[in-house]
């Protein structure tokens, strides 16, 4: 186990561990109210993506790791994914309201009015998975390049 943990991708894991073990516990619907718009959103559609994107992006280190040139990047990568999945995690706790098992209801348009929360809800997430991809190309393009054999000439 303690090997296990040692490599960075395969804290990948724990957040879709986490997300599956939760899932039960959780409402059954979430409604979303943004201004005159009211939507109603099975949980499906929010933790799914989530195992998903947590999965593909564990096979993808797990696939390219003797690929990759610098543990430290890597470590970053990962911590920036894990970012990613505590933001999202804190979105929900913040916001909404409702016990399991039952519809659990989200007034976003009251947090509209203050600039900086809806700037964090709307580019946190979407920026921060970002960074942490182009941080894994960089370095997996630097560990390519760097193992490639030397020209061969005549």
């Amino acid at each position: 186990m303690r090997n296990f943990l040692n490599k960075p991708y395969n804290w990948l894991l724990l957040p879709s561990l986490i997300t599956l073990l939760i899932w039960p516990l959780q409402p059954e619907g979430f409604d979303i109210h943004m201004h005159d718009t009211y939507f109603v959103i099975s949980p499906i559609y929010l933790y799914l993506p989530v195992i998903i994107f947590f999965i593909v992006n564990w096979l993808l280190y797990r696939i390219t790791d003797k690929h990759l040139r610098s543990r430290t990047l890597s470590w970053v990568s990962v911590a920036l994914m894990l970012l990613t999945y505590v933001l999202i995690v804190g979105f929900f706790v913040w916001f909404v309201r409702g016990a399991a098992g039952q519809q659990a209801y989200v007034d976003v348009s009251t947090y509209q009015r203050t600039v900086w929360i809806s700037v964090l809800l709307v580019t946190a997430p979407a920026v921060v998975p970002a960074i942490a991809q182009v941080i894994y190309l960089i370095n997996l393009v630097w560990g390519v390049m760097a193992n490639r054999p030397p020209k061969i000439e005549d």
